[in-house]
């Protein structure tokens, strides 16, 4: 005639980010209903909300320049479509200055979605992606080649079906600013 309930509330609507809470509720039944005794609620951190889903807008092929170079990325599901993958090429006056792959997913003991990124010149890196309202937030780190270390904050913005902006600022290598 009594119940524990322990459990998260989410409230999706379109064109707004997720929301949630945790909540316990204590029921009791009299007669043939089960009625509340006691509820409580607790905030979620919203790094628990994000999903790999939340990325799918990214899955395609993607070409762009600016600052004198042209990107074409690739990314796709895997077979369980657990990760995104990614291929990626970096031109500069039409030679090829850098490929590399990406691999990107949930880190369940951090609860967040992190990606690992592999250079052709040997630099590797890795990032924490945040959403920020229709924006995602990528901190990363990179170990270049010749050991030097590579902070940046890269801007991904969805604006359409076919198109994003994208981003690299508060870039610095070994403590040294670089222009965004």
């Amino acid at each position: 005639s009594t119940a524990a309930e322990d459990g998260v509330l989410r409230l999706t609507r379109p064109g707004k980010p997720a929301e949630a809470t945790r909540y316990s509720a204590v029921l009791v039944k009299e007669k043939e209903a089960w009625l509340l005794a006691s509820v409580k609620e607790q905030d979620v951190d919203p790094s628990e909300l994000v999903k790999v889903d939340d990325l799918e807008w990214l899955v395609g092929d993607w070409s762009g320049d600016g600052g004198g170079r042209e990107i074409t990325t690739s990314y796709r599901w895997d077979k369980n479509k657990v990760w995104i993958t990614g291929r990626f090429e970096v031109k500069e006056k039409g030679k090829t200055v850098s490929t590399g792959a990406m691999r990107l997913g949930r880190d369940g003991a951090a609860g967040a979605i992190r990606s690992w990124t592999f250079e052709d010149t040997g630099a590797m890196g890795e990032a924490t992606w945040t959403r920020d309202g229709e924006r995602w937030v990528m901190e990363s780190e990179a170990s270049l080649p010749e050991g030097a270390t590579l902070h940046a904050t890269n801007i991904f913005i969805p604006l359409g079906p076919d198109e994003f902006s994208f981003q690299s600022v508060d870039r610095e290598v070994d403590g040294q600013a670089l222009p965004d």
